[in-house]
């Protein structure tokens, strides 16, 4: 959330084990990648074009992928 977003966005999760955290753009080019232990984790978007980005969680007992929009 939000979803919609300007720039700054935050990912709630129900899981405190180690996560890895991938955004990608509509052509699948990597443009973040970080790892996480903690639940709720904030990323930033700013000084990436607007549109469609796809937002990758993954750990070793959870996957979910999210579409994000940047306005």
């Amino acid at each position: 959330y939000p979803n919609p977003t300007k720039s700054e966005f935050t990912i709630e999760t129900k899981i405190s084990e180690a996560k890895s955290i991938q955004v990608t753009d509509v052509s699948g080019r990597m443009i973040l990648d970080q790892n996480s232990s903690k639940e709720n984790i904030k990323l930033n978007l700013n000084g990436y074009a607007n549109g469609i980005y796809y937002v990758k969680i993954q750990s070793d007992s959870y996957t979910e992928v999210i579409k994000l929009v940047k306005e």
